[in-house]
């Protein structure tokens, strides 16, 4: 495990890029405005433009691409995290990476660092204490904890011709506006007690099996969509009418077709605190990592709050403390049958604009 400390020049500038003596003492935060650039050049194959960014662009397509370029070979996972100081009001920001050995962690993370955007600078985080601290900010016993995921719809089918009784579709993440990040990065500031945001990625490629299956899938909707033969077949037999709820599906499910097609994260975003959260702050946490969609026939809301159980809770705390991905027992409305595998597994990745959407960064909270 490795990691860097992530501040804007103009804020290490003010202050040295030493790590804090305590858990409670910070003294290199993410601050300053929002006129930052993208700087020109290349790292290996990735060339940055020069196009006048946000700060909170670790999420430029560029960067998304770079991570998963240095990523995938290693099977090594990344984590943007940021830690709230409610004593100064100020944002804590961590790019944390784990390898399967600690020198891998280390030389990635020593590439990422000359790899930051400007005016993005990145300080190793060098002190034992210091990253003990980032990953487990919290008591276990009384941190509360929830991941935001994806948001997914589920109908019985009308047709009896179809395959499967119940019809599924996952809606991807979409990148909200900037004010949207600007109003959650005010209020987690502004918390009284602490914060932890964090998204989690894992690369790797997406395999033919879920090519072929998706693939598959979109031809079964397709079909439902359509009107069907009838049911009792002859000349004066009534067809079958489309079914709507494949109607409103296809589109989300041609897209994953084309979507998931290679280059691939599996993603996690936790969200936790040291007392229980609000409902109020994790939808506003999951309206700003995707606002959801405005598709017919589906769920508009944005990405979804998943509460872990009782007994997944030590799970979840352990995916969030050393950047792991176990899967939670699914918490669902719906009933097991209606999420199929393929369903899971979009549940679980996201693509390159999916995972630019979740990895921001504060701007102007000094």
């Amino acid at each position: 495990m490795a990691g860097l400390r992530v501040t804007r020049a103009a804020a290490a500038a003010q202050h040295p890029a030493a790590p804090p003596t305590s858990p409670g003492e910070t003294v290199n935060q993410f601050t300053g405005s929002a006129g930052q650039l993208m700087q020109a050049g290349s790292v290996g194959t990735v060339v940055f433009n020069s196009t006048p960014e946000p700060a909170e662009h670790l999420a430029a397509p560029s960067w998304v691409r770079y991570l998963w370029e240095v990523g995938a070979p290693h099977a090594a996972r990344f984590e943007l995290r940021h830690l709230t100081h409610p004593q100064s009001n100020h944002i804590s920001t961590y790019l944390l990476t784990r390898a399967s050995t600690a020198d891998t962690a280390a030389a990635l993370t020593a590439t990422l660092r000359q790899a930051l955007p400007a005016p993005l600078l990145g300080h190793p985080v060098d002190n034992d204490d210091e990253l003990r601290w980032t990953l487990s900010p919290f008591h276990p016993n009384t941190a509360d904890v929830v991941e935001i995921g994806k948001t997914i719809t589920a109908s019985r089918t009308t047709r009896g011709d179809s395959p499967n009784p119940w019809l599924a579709a996952v809606t991807p993440w979409r990148a909200a506006p900037a004010e949207t990040w600007t109003r959650l990065w005010s209020t987690l500031a502004s918390s009284p007690t602490p914060i932890l945001l964090s998204v989690g990625l894992l690369p790797f490629r997406v395999g033919e099996g879920l090519r072929a299956n998706l693939a598959a899938r979109a031809i079964e909707l397709d079909y439902l969509a359509r009107t069907g033969p009838s049911p009792t077949g002859g000349v004066f037999g009534k067809p079958r009418p489309p079914d709507q709820f494949a109607v409103a599906a296809t589109e989300v499910l041609t897209d994953a077709v084309h979507r998931y097609t290679d280059r691939v994260f599996q993603t996690r975003v936790t969200l936790a605190g040291a007392t229980p959260l609000p409902a109020w702050l994790t939808h506003q946490a999951a309206e700003a990592v995707s606002p959801g969609a405005n598709t017919p026939g589906l769920h508009s809301r944005p990405a979804t709050v998943v509460h872990p159980s009782p007994t997944d809770r030590p799970t979840a705390w352990h995916n969030a403390t050393t950047l792991d991905f176990r899967q939670l027992t699914p918490t669902e409305t719906l009933p097991p049958e209606a999420i199929g595998p393929v369903e899971r597994r979009l549940l679980a990745i996201t693509d390159l604009d999916e995972a630019a959407a979740a990895l921001r960064a504060p701007r102007d909270l000094g």
